[in-house]
């Protein structure tokens, strides 16, 4: 499909917590008519989907500052400049959860909200997982890490007890075939 949006102008209007920027384009649709579009632009980043050796997950439980409430979700962490997406996810396992793997494998890819947000997620899982001690270094976190059957999170995937959108993406992706 050729690109039916024409881009006049942006402005950006906000730019700075973790490189994060916001943008509003006066733009032409699809319609012909002129409008104003709304753009968030995020760091790429990754979902760890973490399994030790008897089939346990790692997974965190945190405050989300934008929802007003605690959640559950798999290890996630942003892609720095100039870092390839495995690089970040071996990193940011081991900084949020301790976990170490030597046997990564690459899931799939997609875009969390891309009527708005440029965000992609990476998604890996780490199998045969050791856990050490994390660091939770970011200021702007509080994680709990907790080791659940795999079993228990498809159920809660299923019954939609998990509500983050990479956690649920994660977990079907690797019943597809991880």
């Amino acid at each position: 499909m050729k690109n039916p949006w024409r881009k006049l102008k942006g402005k950006t209007i906000y730019s700075g917590f973790l490189g994060h920027k916001v943008y509003i384009d006066e733009v032409v649709g699809p319609s012909g008519k002129k409008s104003e579009y709304f753009v968030v632009e995020l760091k790429d980043n990754v979902v760890i989907l973490g399994l030790t050796k008897d089939n346990k997950v790692v997974i965190e439980k945190t405050w989300r500052y934008p929802i007003n409430q605690e959640i559950w979700e798999l290890p996630v962490g942003g892609i720095e400049a100039g870092e390839e997406p495995l690089e970040t996810a071996k990193r940011e396992f081991e900084e949020e959860t301790g976990g170490r793997s030597n046997d990564w494998v690459f899931l799939g890819s997609h875009f969390e909200n891309d009527g708005f947000c440029t965000a992609k997620s990476y998604v890996f899982v780490a199998k045969d997982v050791v856990l050490g001690k994390a660091e939770n270094s970011d200021e702007n976190e509080k994680i709990e890490v907790e080791l659940i059957d795999f079993d228990k999170l498809k159920e809660m995937v299923l019954n939609n007890e998990i509500e983050e959108v990479r956690t649920k993406v994660a977990v079907l992706l690797y019943l597809n075939g991880g």
